[in-house]
């Protein structure tokens, strides 16, 4: 009976794979509401965006994640391009990459507890009133944007031109997983099919943490 038990509580926890709730919203020029037609805005060179300034295109953590930014955009017919590729002179589109993780504490109300008198002639004698119970959620937000830009001869990359933005997509997801790098890749899996588009409004999306996606973006 136990084993039986043990079993069956194993495969309960198998299927319960953790579910990643993303809130996308998405806005783009209307002849970029599909994959790039036009072949001059195929290509980009992806960049941290100005929102923040401490990071650098070379930092560990912006290379990891851009990664996952990078094999999103491939499935809609975008090419990466980095400084010094032949083809980035022709380019002229820069996409930005934002990302930040805020701790949120929130609470909730506990029913108070009622203390009854003992004996056989029980009855209630006062009621507790009720307390706040506190408890950590994280918001973790990314922010990807592509904006006109003109190539630099001096620095041989991209430079941020006073032109329009192409597209911007807004991912944000609340959980109690404080860790971005595990969040990271199921919200650009989750989003990869809104990203670059244009959604009537924030849409939600839920993704398990072993939806195959999630594991091509991985990769």
């Amino acid at each position: 009976m136990r084993i039986l038990f043990a079993l069956c509580f194993a495969a309960l926890l198998s299927g319960c794979a953790t579910v990643t709730t993303v809130s996308v919203s998405s806005l783009a020029a209307p002849e970029l509401s599909a994959a790039p037609a036009n072949k001059e805005l195929r290509y980009y060179e992806l960049l941290p965006s100005p929102s923040m300034p401490g990071v650098q295109p070379g930092d560990l953590q912006f290379l990891e994640f851009s990664r996952y930014v990078e094999k999103a955009l491939a499935a809609k017919g975008y090419a990466r391009l980095s400084a010094g590729d032949p083809l980035l002179p022709k380019s002229k589109v820069a996409v930005l990459l934002a990302y930040y993780i805020e701790p949120i504490q929130e609470s909730r109300w506990e029913p108070g507890m009622a203390y009854v008198s003992p004996g056989p002639w029980r009855h209630r004698l006062w009621d507790a009133p009720p307390e706040p119970y506190y408890y950590l959620d994280y918001c973790l937000g990314i922010t990807i944007q592509a904006q006109s830009a003109v190539y630099d001869e001096a620095t041989r990359s991209l430079v941020l031109s006073p032109g329009r933005q192409l597209w911007r997509t807004d991912l944000t997801s609340i959980g109690d997983e404080g860790d971005l790098r595990v969040v990271f890749p199921r919200m650009i899996a989750a989003a990869h099919d809104l990203i670059g588009t244009s959604t009537p409004r924030a849409v939600t999306v839920d993704i398990r943490a072993d939806d195959p996606r999630v594991g091509e973006i991985e990769r």
